[in-house]
């Protein structure tokens, strides 16, 4: 008895520090909001990586030429491949009030 009731705590402990975030959303209500969260997708070449490594822009290719594009990571943020200056890559992004959050970066070959 005394087992199945630690298994089953460190079950849901388990769950809460690790699997919780992926099982869990919630949908903004204001539509200004709503569409600030969706997930949006870019191409380009990295043009610098910020001193903390927790940042960098992207040169990419606009209908009105080229321009840069600043982006941040964080804890979520997941990178596939190795970026370096000069690396092509595709960001997966949501646009915030004031910055590009990653949630994916890939190295293009």
């Amino acid at each position: 008895m005394k087992v199945a009731l630690l298994s089953a705590c460190l079950f849901v402990l388990g769950l809460a520090t690790t699997g919780a975030p992926a099982w869990t959303t919630t949908t903004p209500t204001h539509p200004a909001a709503q569409a600030e969260q969706s997930t949006k997708s870019i191409a380009g070449t990295v043009s610098s990586i910020g001193s903390d490594g927790r940042s960098f822009e992207l040169m990419v290719e606009q209908s009105s030429g080229k321009q840069t594009m600043q982006f941040v990571l964080d804890q979520n943020s997941q990178i596939q491949g190795k970026v370096t200056v000069g690396t092509a890559v595709k960001v997966e992004y949501v646009a915030m009030a004031s910055q590009n959050v990653v949630k994916i970066v890939t190295a293009q070959a």
